[in-house]
């Protein structure tokens, strides 16, 4: 993650006491008035350490210190030193403080998009969380009640095949079949056989082909009801694969995501605390300069206070949507404990069907 940079905001500092206050120098820009400020050894160790990070309290008091000695002495700066001082002015305000607001739009920026991808896990699952249910109720719920209704017409037509074969059964064993008589009467005997036969052969067709009809309707609903069986049992398997592997994935993401949404969140919080810190000290060196460049001492005077007492407004380093979502429950998703394969899945789902082939289960 991106932090506002220290090195230019220690650098402008530095500059601020090297060229406002001249270190050995040539020229005009070395101000008659602030030989104080320009020992050497006293300056240089200052500048060693803000450059080796000075903290902000430090830095300021020593320039309050600095600058309170100039206003003091009520001179006033040259043109060419007022020049540099309002140079350094549009530094800070011109690239410092943009710098600044800049890295909290950054930081910003990492916690919207951490963000958006905790939500975005979210609507994925919610996006496959809808996919399930509408396969399960479209497809698994629609097959188990398919096979169902077969199997119930599969007894139907059981019971009428059992009814036919009873029919022709008993059609047949209560036939009464013509007797022989005396020898000499055998064209009577054959005579009435025939006459029999003709009577009787149409209802027994009538009956046999009743019951091979029925029987070849059994036996097509039997074939019918096993592969709405196997339908069902291979939907299920599907939509069970397929709800496992949804849940498994959102897991995933929102774990990763959210370990990084709370990284993100702690350095950004470490990040907009330092950053408002240099806010405050980069605004507070503003006015000391500013001081430097007033021309009525007296006014100098109260300003100095003013700038001591000033307490820049941080609203703006407020960081946004720091609260991660709640993580979203998958058991809705539906009973994935049982499949089949399972004694208690078969039980569920075939209780009071007859018939049924064995269970093919799920592969994985």
């Amino acid at each position: 993650m991106r932090r506002t940079d220290t090195t230019l905001f220690h650098f402008l500092l530095v500059r601020c006491f090297q060229l406002g206050f001249g270190t050995p120098c040539d020229g005009d820009v070395c101000p008659s008035h602030g030989q104080a400020l320009i020992q050497t050894q006293h300056f240089s160790s200052i500048s060693n350490s803000l450059l080796g990070g000075q903290d902000n309290a430090a830095l300021l008091s020593e320039v309050r210190t600095r600058v309170e000695e100039v206003v003091r002495s009520g001179e006033s700066l040259s043109p060419a030193e007022d020049a540099v001082f309002q140079t350094i002015l549009d530094l800070l305000t011109n690239t410092t403080i943009p710098a600044i607001a800049q890295g909290h739009n950054d930081d910003q920026s990492f916690i919207n998009g951490g963000l958006k991808n905790l939500q975005d896990c979210g609507s994925a699952f919610d996006t496959d969380r809808k996919g399930s249910r509408g396969y399960k109720e479209d497809i698994v719920d629609d097959n188990n009640s398919t096979h169902r209704t077969c199997r119930i017409l599969q007894k139907v037509k059981q019971g009428i095949v059992e009814r036919s074969l009873n029919s022709l059964k008993l059609f047949w064993n209560n036939l009464d079949v013509p007797k022989k008589g005396l020898l000499s009467d055998g064209a009577t005997f054959f005579s009435n056989g025939l006459a029999w036969f003709a009577s009787n052969q149409a209802t027994y067709l009538t009956f046999r082909k009743n019951h091979t009809v029925e029987s070849a309707n059994y036996t097509q609903q039997i074939s019918t009801c096993n592969l709405a069986q196997s339908s069902l049992e291979s939907s299920y398997c599907v939509w069970h694969l397929n709800a496992g592997n949804a849940i498994s994935t959102y897991n995933t993401c929102w774990t990763n995501m959210h370990l990084a949404f709370v990284g993100i969140n702690d350095t950004a919080t470490d990040s907009s605390l330092q950053r408002s810190t240099q806010f405050v000290a980069t605004k507070k060196i503003q006015c000391y300069l500013k001081v430097l460049q007033e021309t009525d001492h007296s006014k100098a005077q109260q300003e100095m206070q003013s700038c001591q007492d000033l307490s820049p407004d941080l609203g703006q380093f407020i960081l946004m949507n720091r609260s991660a979502p709640d993580k979203m429950i998958t058991s809705n998703l539906g009973n994935l404990t049982l499949k089949p394969g399972d004694a208690e899945w078969a039980q569920n789902y075939y209780s009071g069907l007859e018939a049924t082939v064995s269970v093919t289960a799920c592969s994985t």
